[in-house]
This record gives C-alpha cells, sequence and structure tokens, in this order.
C-alpha cells in the first residue's frame, strides 16, 4: 500500500482504501439490477441504487 501522507516527525498515514471497503455493497446492488427486468421501474430504481453506491 502507498503512503498518503509523511509528517514532518516521519508518521506516515497510508492512503484511504475508499473503494475497497464498499466493493461489496456495489456488488450487491449490481446483482440485484441485473436480475431485474429490462424497462422496469423496479430496475430504473436498482440502476439508481447502483449509481449511488459507485459515488
Amino acid at each position: 500500500m502507498k503512503t498518503f501522507l509523511t509528517c514532518s516527525d516521519k508518521t506516515k498515514i497510508e492512503s484511504p482504501q475508499f473503494l475497497k471497503q464498499s466493493l461489496g455493497a456495489i456488488k450487491k446492488a449490481n446483482r440485484q439490477h441485473s436480475k431485474k427486468r429490462k424497462g422496469s421501474a423496479n430496475r430504473e430504481r436498482a440502476r439508481l441504487n447502483l449509481v449511488r453506491k459507485h459515488s
């Protein structure tokens, strides 16, 4: 892992891994989206949920 920040007293802070932390939720949302019928309101709702998880 790369060092994100090194302080003047040589303290190193690791890079935050936001994508890694939310990968499980993104995978679940993607599976839910893929199981919905194309063109349905539920699919659109699942798509918006997936977009929300990505950002």
